[in-house]
């Protein structure tokens, strides 16, 4: 029991350091239409910063009329939100047996996962990196990560608890399934991560593990949208509905 209270403690979050924390939309993607969908909303060169301009354009009127939209775009300055997609293929090998919460996957795989444009954001190494666009070739590595992904998309809190353990392995501190809460509202983490010395040294991730079908350009406004309003309240930018 004080083990727990002692987690429960260190999430109660201080409304002074709720600028510590960056928020960030992963979204796997499994061929270069959907990989060219969610890059319309970012911008990659910056680290994947969400496009505000692009995500504006897809609203529709009565959006442009009754979304708060100077609180929304508040909240995408204060948390630094980025969106930004990650091949399946890079996925698939560290990601097999996902309900086997000690599945076994290979150095190598973890090796390629850092390489990733996702990884070196999360860890803060963007800076670092040598910019080169994001492309999805076709391949049989390709496809059989297609076919992959696609029974996945069910599974999103067992994707999480791989994930942030990959994290682990790679020498990030991460948990899954993290509620944070504020004194304004609550915010659930599909992966938390913590990286002192940051100027952001604590990440929301949210995973949006959205079928091939359903990556259209509607539904990423949307899911930026209900990110957006979410932590909007969590900053108290907005009230609770």
């Amino acid at each position: 029991m004080e083990a727990v209270g002692v987690r429960l403690a260190d999430n109660l979050i201080d409304i002074h350091n709720l600028s510590e924390y960056q928020v960030i939309l992963m979204w796997p993607v499994s061929d270069a239409l959907r990989t060219q969908r969610v890059l319309q909303f970012s911008k990659a060169r910056e680290g994947y910063k969400l496009n505000w301009e692009a995500w504006h354009r897809e609203l529709n009127a009565e959006d442009r009329a009754q979304l708060p939209l100077k609180e929304l775009n508040r909240t995408r300055l204060y948390f630094d939100v980025r969106i930004i997609p990650i091949r399946a293929a890079d996925l698939r090998r560290l990601c097999n047996d996902l309900d086997n919460p000690e599945g076994t996957y290979g150095d190598s795989y973890v090796g390629r996962f850092m390489r990733t444009h996702f990884y070196q954001v999360v860890a803060d190494k963007w800076d670092e990196y040598e910019y080169t666009p994001l492309k999805e070739r076709e391949s049989k590595r390709a496809e059989e990560a297609r076919v992959w992904y696609e029974s996945v998309t069910t599974k999103p809190t067992q994707l999480g608890r791989r994930i942030a353990r990959v994290f682990r392995t790679s020498g990030l501190e991460a948990t899954y399934e993290e509620t944070l809460t504020s004194g304004y509202s609550s915010v659930r983490a599909d992966i938390f991560i913590k990286r002192p010395g940051s100027q952001k040294p604590k990440v929301i991730i949210e995973i949006k593990a959205f079928s091939t079908e359903a990556t259209m350009p509607s539904s990423i406004k949307d899911a930026i949208k209900v990110t957006l309003r979410r932590h909007a309240q969590f900053a108290g930018f907005l009230q609770r509905q």
